[in-house]
């Protein structure tokens, strides 16, 4: 997929590389996320994948903060470096199983 990257800002693009080599690798991210709402909070996220829909990049995740799937706007991440730790997909916490939770809850 190619997606032009004039409307992506530099700290947005990086963040992409770190979630392309995350899921690529099954490594960990930690992510500084400012929600819609201007929440701030810091979390550990397994990536399963990366998509773009509107005008906007997606990431789809395992959050450990919140056990269970969460979906994460790119444009919205302070930051998202590497952990360093590794996950291990399984049948509760997949893509696959990502997919089905989203299916199941007529999300997007």
């Amino acid at each position: 997929i190619v997606v032009p990257g004039f409307q992506i800002t530099e700290g947005t693009s990086s963040n992409l590389e770190a979630i392309r080599t995350a899921i690529d690798r099954n490594i960990k991210l930690d992510v500084d996320y400012v929600s819609i709402k201007g929440e701030e909070t810091s979390r550990t996220i397994w990536p399963f994948i990366l998509y773009f829909w509107g005008n906007k990049w997606t990431v789809g995740a395992w959050c450990e903060l919140r056990q269970g799937f969460r979906s994460f706007r790119v444009d919205l991440m302070k930051s998202a470096q590497l952990s360093g730790a590794s996950f291990e997909p399984d049948d509760q916490r997949s893509l696959s199983a990502y997919i089905d939770y989203q299916r199941a809850n007529n999300r997007d």
